[in-house]
């Protein structure tokens, strides 16, 4: 397993093996550092050696459902429940002369990727937010509490974490680094 940044430096450096090899190289694999980072947040957190949900160990990981390409689509479907909400007025106002009915159109599905894109960055870069909102706490990054045009983000977050079943990466990778910190495995011989 060989991390590289991108497509083609993976293809171009499995070609240059294959010929430093005499013609072929077989059993390579050239994942993305995210790929690569999730499998290993997956291993640490699986206990007794299973494989986890996600399939690290099993070949490639499932994509994260966090990230924005995927999170749209369910954020889509939760989005007329959330806006009739007392939380979603902001929504609901945003979306209601937008709608046609139940069909799909492209307004409501750039609003849907950017909320989508936003947790995203939310995940990655601020989990503490996205801890306390799992925590039932309506607040911002700061600690303070979110102003009523900004309700509906913790509550959909709730949604989103309920519906997908498992933690966003961010807060994931914060889990696997007390875990790590908690090992009491076999000193590591350093170099003298």
């Amino acid at each position: 397993m060989v991390v590289v940044n991108t497509w083609p430096t993976g293809r171009w450096l499995g070609e240059q093996l294959a010929e430093q090899l005499g013609g072929v190289a077989a059993n390579l694999r050239f994942p993305f550092p995210a790929a690569r980072l999730h499998q290993l947040v997956d291993e640490v957190l699986v206990e007794g050696g299973e494989q986890a949900a996600r399939g690290a160990g099993a070949g490639d990981p499932t994509p994260d459902p966090w990230r924005a390409s995927r999170l749209v689509w369910p954020l889509l479907e939760l989005l007329p429940a959330l806006a009739a909400s007392a939380e979603g007025e902001p929504l609901r106002r945003w979306l209601e002369p937008r709608r046609d009915g139940l069909r799909l159109d492209l307004a409501s599905w750039q609003i849907g990727r950017a909320i989508a894109d936003a947790f995203d960055d939310y995940a990655l870069s601020r989990p503490e937010l996205l801890r306390a909102w799992g925590e039932g706490r309506g607040v911002d990054d700061r600690g303070e509490a979110l102003g009523q045009m900004l309700l509906w983000q913790p509550k959909l977050y709730a949604a989103l974490r309920e519906r997908l079943g498992e933690e966003p990466a961010g807060l994931r990778m914060e889990q696997a680094i007390a875990r790590l910190r908690q090992w009491r495995g076999p000193a590591l011989a350093r170099e003298s």
